[in-house]
């Protein structure tokens, strides 16, 4: 007999894994004749067992192959998450994650576990991830109260795991779209040993330089490239665990195409286009050692090459993390764990702006512990996380100040953060669970505030009174606000309902209350007056989430958000630039016949803050105008709403497959707006839509 079987719990999500069954028959029935049927299910018995795996509260899980077809990232699952209750609607390129009022950088990224220096290519979201979905086996996406074992955020985490399966096989993927060619080859010889690489490197300036007309006085044009990489090697044994192997990076640059009249200019200009790239080496060693412990050590080197405002710095990190499993019983887990990451940066080239940091090295220490207990009906989850932190940074003389000049070192910053957080499920009936959860977490200023924040104060020690030439100065900072950390107290309450096997119904509230964070902006930048002021955010809202696992071909999810975010300055409460009260997502995906999919994703927010410009007059002394400035963020952006439609199809031959897709990002073309300028005479505020529609084709041979 041959049976497939399904195991739903509340609250988690489909197994992928295939399971086998053995029933014995009875010894009086002959070999030679098929056994009758069972007089009634009583006579046999059929025991399933495992860990039951309980996710976090309000976390979401997908398998690549739930987010494959879905259209919007081109194959890239990272920008699904853009879909989720919480999640805000950023301009069409963009794959950011803005949750529930924090800020994009407040979300942090993981790969295995440990921090990744950049998501995407060139840093902002605007290219693809630097981790193509082929080496993806599934992505968890937590937007409040992550886990104990992740630190340095405020906001939620995005979890990538890549393949941990050995499959005793030769497998490859040639796959080409209209910007980049990528080639990913996986070998496992034994059940013991697999290897898998990729490599992925865009051609869009070689396209540039073939569509770009050539002309003698034409302006040079900026055209980005990119490059990555990835390789695995995986080694397993029964007594000594499963150690694997990760290299991995990234190279994004610019290319300047056309304009041969501008020689020296074009010289010039290269010289201001900055690079960013990075190159990872991540060992790690897991051991089962017997049914109720198991270890892990995780080692992270990173080198990263960055943009820090108009100069590159050089970045070094260096990452361990040390975990230990406790399961005393399939109700309760105790995980305890130390991590450490260490990072120094030094400018690799001339600092245009100065007085500025010459190098900056941050050194945190963290234990963390995390406990999952159940009770019957009850579920608790609770940790904690005590983090030490030591900052510091060396400081460039400004030239032209005299060679007697001194600068005073700063001396090491010391912070420590203890970060409590606790849930509590409550399983109401067999169909609805409740969970509340509240936590707290704190992070340092980002070190891009630090130069404005910090401030400098020049007191002049000598002054030669017949060419008021400074022979001696002593240049000190202000580092008060720098040992007050950003914090975060997250509080979330949640309802879910399984409805029918196949659909799950989720409803949220949340809260966050952030202290002494920093502002920034989604349009236009901070001057270096606000970025000194540290301020209270508040955001709170609700969430709607329904979601339909694969039936009869179709699954996808839909979402609603209604929230606010505020910050209190001087005692008034202004809408925060990352407030957006309205926002809709639809993901859908339907598998036809003769291996046919179709996907549709639909989102819709309301408009951002904005400052308005009130009035507009004009100075005859000066011949110029002036304008008039409204209340911070009294104004709103106009709504934001895209449609994108994706159509793949597959080919199978006898030992290789090829499949084709077309995706087309923003169907009806409609403007939104991505950019922000105010014009020469002040008459208002305006917006720019780069790409009102973006299509994309690409094919993919496998073997």
């Amino acid at each position: 007999m041959i049976a497939a079987l399904m195991v739903l719990a509340l609250g988690a999500e489909p197994a992928s894994e295939p399971a086998s069954f053995a029933a014995s028959l009875p010894a009086s029935a002959p070999a030679s004749e098929p056994a009758s049927a069972p007089a009634s299910h009583a006579s046999f018995e059929t025991i399933v067992t495992g860990t039951r795996q309980r996710r976090a509260t309000q976390q979401k899980h997908f398998a690549k192959e739930q987010v494959a077809h879905v259209p919007g990232g081109f194959g890239d699952p990272i920008r699904q998450m853009q879909t989720m209750p919480g999640v805000a609607i950023l301009p069409l390129l963009n794959g950011q994650l803005i949750v529930r009022g924090t800020r994009s950088g407040d979300t942090a990224f993981f790969i295995d576990g440990m921090p990744v220096p950049y998501v995407f290519h060139f840093g902002s979201g605007f290219g693809p991830s630097v981790f193509p979905s082929l080496l993806i086996e599934d992505i968890t996406f937590t937007p409040s109260l992550p886990s104990p074992r992740y630190g340095g955020m405020l906001g939620g985490t995005v979890e990538l795991k890549t393949r941990d399966r050995f499959e005793q096989w030769v497998h490859g993927t040639v796959a080409v779209d209209l910007l980049a060619a990528q080639a990913h080859l996986y070998v496992a010889p034994t059940p013991y040993f697999a290897f898998e690489g990729s490599v992925r490197r865009s051609y869009i300036e070689g396209i540039a330089a073939i569509v770009t007309p050539i002309i003698p006085d034409r302006i040079p044009a900026v055209i980005p490239y990119f490059t990555d990489y990835q390789a695995h090697v995986a080694l397993r044994s029964e007594r000594a665990g499963h150690f694997d192997l990760w290299f991995y990076g990234s190279d994004d640059g610019f290319s300047l195409v056309g304009g041969n009249a501008f020689a020296d200019q074009v010289r010039q200009l290269e010289s201001f286009l900055q690079k960013t790239s990075f190159n990872a080496w991540k060992p790690r060693w897991r051991l089962r050692i017997n049914d109720h412990l198991e270890h892990e050590t995780t080692v992270l080197l990173n080198y990263v090459l960055a943009p820090q405002g108009l100069s590159p710095n050089i970045q070094w990190q260096l990452g361990i993390r040390d975990e230990l499993t406790i399961r005393f019983s399939q109700r309760s887990l105790l995980r305890v764990g130390i991590d450490t990451l260490s990072t120094w940066q030094t400018p690799s080239g001339p600092q245009l702006i100065q007085p500025a940091p010459e190098g900056y090295e941050a050194h945190r220490l963290s234990l963390y512990g995390d406990a999952d207990l159940s009770f019957g009906r009850v579920d608790l989850k609770g940790g904690a996380r005590l983090t030490l932190w030591q900052l510091g940074f060396r400081l460039l003389t400004p030239p032209g100040f005299g060679s007697l000049a001194v600068v005073e070192e700063p001396a090491p910053v010391f912070l420590q953060a203890l970060e409590p957080r606790a849930t509590i499920g409550v399983k109401v009936h067999e169909q609805v669970r409740l969970s509340l959860g509240s936590g707290l977490y704190q992070a340092p200023l980002p070190f891009s505030a630090w130069v404005p924040v910090i401030g400098p104060s020049i007191r002049l020690q000598r002054v030669d009174p017949r060419n008021l030439r400074i022979n001696s100065f002593t240049l000190s900072y202000d580092r008060t606000q720098l040992t007050t950390m950003e914090q975060n107290w997250q509080s979330v309450a949640s309802v879910q309902w399984q409805a029918l096997p196949w659909l799950s119904v989720e409803v949220n509230g949340f809260f966050n209350w952030m202290r002494h964070v920093t502002i920034s902006r989604i349009f236009g930048t901070p001057s270096p007056s606000e970025l000194r002021d540290r301020l209270e955010r508040r955001g709170y809202g609700a969430e709607l989430f329904v979601r339909a696992q694969s039936i009869h071909g179709f699954s996808g999810w839909i979402s609603y958000t209604l929230s606010h975010t505020e910050d209190v300055q001087d005692g008034r409460a202004v809408p925060s630039d990352y407030s957006q009260t309205h926002v809709i997502g639809l993901s859908l995906a339907y598998a036809l016949p003769y291996d046919i999919n179709i996907g549709l994703r639909f989102r819709l927010g309301s408009g951002w803050p904005v400052t308005p410009i009130i009035a507009s007059r004009f100075d005859l002394t000066t011949d110029q105008y002036y304008g008039e400035i409204g209340p911070r963020n009294s104004g709103r952006t106009p709504v934001v709403h895209q449609l994108d439609l994706r159509f793949d199809k597959m080919f199978r031959f006898k030992k290789w497959s090829l499949s084709l897709y077309l995706e087309v990002l923003n169907v009806y073309a409609q403007k939104n707006p991505e950019y922000d300028y105010i014009p020469w005479d002040f008459s208002g505020t305006r917006y720019i839509s780069v790409i009102p529609i973006l299509p994309m084709f690409g094919l993919s041979a496998e073997f």
